[in-house]
This record gives structure tokens, sequence and C-alpha cells, in this order.
């Protein structure tokens, strides 16, 4: 069976919270489940040659305000089960820091 790490990262302007991330290792088993709210980024990084992830949404995809952070610019620090370099979509490998992105209040 497939593993993912389905993650998200604050980015609001609040130096309390911005930059901060959550990630839950969704299984069959533990049926976990990650909502993302408004104001922050959400990615997965498969963890196995195969992983099967489903969103639900809220409203429809708005493409002008899609973003992508760069994997290594997020404060992942402990906790994070991303032992070695990703294999990274072109989108992805370009993407931005955290402090590059335009955030909200």
């Amino acid at each position: 069976m497939g593993r993912a790490f389905d993650m998200m990262v604050n980015i609001r302007k609040s130096p309390l919270a911005f930059d901060q991330w959550l990630g839950e290792l969704p299984n069959k088993e533990n049926k976990k489940q990650l909502w993302t709210p408004k104001c922050f980024v959400h990615d997965f990084v498969a963890l196995s040659g195969f992983a099967e992830l489903l969103y639900k949404t809220t409203n429809y995809h708005v493409p002008e305000f899609k973003c992508s952070i760069v994997w290594s610019g997020q404060n992942l620090g402990t906790g994070s089960p991303i032992q070695n370099t990703p294999f990274l979509s072109g989108k992805n490998a370009q993407g931005k820091l955290p402090t590059e992105i335009e955030v909200f209040i």
C-alpha cells in the first residue's frame, strides 16, 4: 500500500504563525484527514512508489491564486518523514520561499 505525507503551511502575515506547518500520514487504517483552511498552502509527498490521495474542496479551483513553495524552504523541523531530497514536479521545482510569496492577513 502506498504512503504519503499530507501537509499544509500557514502563509498568514502573523509573525506567530507564518511558515508554521502541520502534517499527517493518512491511511486506510487511521482514517485521518487534513482540513486546510484559507490562507494556507497544501501539498503532499509520496513516501513510496505509489500513493493515492483524495481531495474534497469547499470552493472552485482559482488558478490565479495558485502558488508553489519550495519544499526545502519550509520550516519542516522534527516530525517530518521526509528523509531525502524528493523528486519534484516542474512546478514544484520552481517554487518560492515562503518569504517570497504573497501572504495574507
